[in-house]
């Protein structure tokens, strides 16, 4: 992994500066049914076929999750793949739990998950073939994929991200220059409204004299990224053995069922104590270590899906339907654009030609006493995920103004909260 610079999570991607390698990596992700495992198996085929013979043996004679009874062994269409089911009565109620093993190209995936009624197990044993096995495959830690869909730790589930589900991803590096610093990554679908962000939990509780005195902060408040309204709070904090340790945090609150607008968060501490308990100094000075965090947290973005659809040879290729880009980036294809951002005008939906910056969407926020008397509206803007919806190269019969440069696009706009 010493060479790896760019690193795919989830449907993201982040960069590590030039000369930046990575020492250990963990990763873990959700996916639609569950935790998603996966460890090198360099058994072939046949000694996946012999482990899965083990385990249905296992399971016969009880050795089964939560002591549940085992029920079947699903054969699917897919290869190399191994369904077991299990169920209980508990409380008078039949429930059931699902194990799947999948094999390929050397690497076993499993998820165990439940517990679902007898009403839904048919259909989670289906979705589980259908909208996850079928579509995943195995995936090296340096490569970025091209089409749309969800990086997991060696692996890849190919999805047009057109179904809201849940997803979580998370993933964390620590450095062979600094191995006292450690960097971690995550993001979750979000399904429930109300979430408070980073600056909003904070001020429900003040930093009392003592915190004030001893912490030192060099930045708190607002920090977007790449479209992503983001807070961060970036702290020197003292610990327990009088090492004074970075602290920064960054995280984006996200939009209700968006898949490509999750909850995303970034972690980044020095000084972090080792396998042993023991902490040391940090490896890096103030300046140093922020430098390193905003060259990292400013690199997150969404991995771009650029894998051309079949066309004859006197037709352009075309991006996909389904493409993101974000405002302030360069349209990759001429053609319909839709935000899904909540509280969208009908521009929401716009005709955007190759080359042109896309710009932020135009929201209607509810007027105050004196627009609702006048009959005006509150337009305002916000950076967006612009997604290609339609091929249709016909320009709009009224054209949208479209920004001149990125600065217009950046600087001339007004965010939502009017600062």
């Amino acid at each position: 992994m010493n060479n790896i610079t760019t690193l795919c999570f989830g449907r993201f991607l982040i960069d590590l500066p030039a000369g930046i390698h990575i020492k250990e990596m963990g990763q873990q992700s959700s996916f639609m049914y569950g935790d998603i495992r996966s460890e090198p198996y360099a058994g072939g085929a046949n000694g996946f076929m012999n482990q899965m013979k083990l385990r249905e043996k296992d399971a016969y004679e009880g050795k089964n999750p939560d002591n549940f009874k085992f029920v079947e062994m699903s054969i699917t269409s897919i290869p190399n793949t191994r369904i077991f089911i299990f169920n209980d009565n508990i409380f008078g109620r039949k429930l059931f739990q699902i194990e799947m093993y999948h094999w390929d190209n050397d690497v076993l995936y499993s998820l165990f998950q439940g517990p679902y009624n007898e009403k839904t197990i048919g259909d989670a044993v289906k979705g589980l073939e259908n909208e996850l096995i079928a579509k995943l495959r195995s995936r090296a830690q340096d490569e970025i994929p091209s089409d749309s869909g969800f990086c997991i730790k060696n692996g890849f589930i190919a999805n047009d991200g057109s179904s809201v589900h849940f997803e979580r991803a998370r993933m964390q590096i620590n450095l062979k220059e600094f191995p006292d610093v450690w960097v971690s990554f995550y993001s979750q679908t979000i399904h429930k409204a109300g979430a408070e962000s980073l600056l909003q939990r904070l001020a429900k509780y003040p930093d009392t004299p003592l915190e004030i005195a001893l912490v030192k902060t060099f930045r708190k408040g607002k920090h977007e990224v790449n479209g992503f309204k983001g807070e961060e709070i970036v702290e020197l904090i003292p610990t327990e053995e009088g090492i004074k340790q970075h602290v920064f945090n960054w995280e984006a609150v996200g939009v209700l069922e968006s898949i490509f607008s999750p909850m995303l968060a970034l972690e980044f501490e020095t000084a972090k104590r080792d396998l042993k308990g023991n902490r040391s100094l940090p490896s890096l000075t103030n300046d140093q270590a922020i430098k390193l965090y905003d060259s990292i947290v400013n690199s997150i973005r969404l991995r771009p899906t650029t894998a051309a659809t079949k066309t004859s040879q006197n037709a352009p290729p075309k991006m996909p339907l389904g493409e993101l880009a974000a405002t302030g980036r360069t349209c990759p294809q001429t053609g319909w654009w839709q935000s899904d951002d909540p509280g969208a005008t009908t521009a929401g939906r716009q005709h955007f030609n190759a080359g042109d910056v896309l710009p932020k969407v135009v929201l209607d926020l509810k007027p105050g006493k004196w627009q609702t008397f006048n009959r005006q509206h509150v337009p305002t803007q916000m950076s967006t995920i612009w997604k290609l919806v339609e091929y249709d190269q016909s320009a709009p019969a009224v054209a949208q103004q479209k920004p001149s440069s990125h600065a217009d696009v950046v600087d001339n706009l007004t965010p939502p909260d009017g600062s």
